[in-house]
């Protein structure tokens, strides 16, 4: 405020009975307002790549070889 009367050349005063002019501002503001809002937002997420079957060959105490499947993530 005091830099657009100081373009208009006005300064402030020192007291309001020095002052030639009383300038007053209304803005319009209202209030202060609480606003309440509950929004939903979808929300994806790539997860793993499943699951993987593999074939492990497995050799007893025997020396005997067989084949298992497992599972794997």
């Amino acid at each position: 405020m005091k830099t657009a009367l100081s373009g208009k050349g006005m300064y402030e005063a020192g007291s309001e009975d020095k002052a030639d002019m009383i300038v007053e501002l209304d803005f319009g503001m209202e209030a202060p307002r609480t606003k309440m809002e509950r929004v939903s937002v979808r929300f994806y997420a790539q997860v793993g790549g499943g699951v993987r079957y593999e074939s492990v060959p497995v050799t007893d105490a025997r020396g005997n070889t067989t084949v298992r499947t497992v599972c794997g993530l």
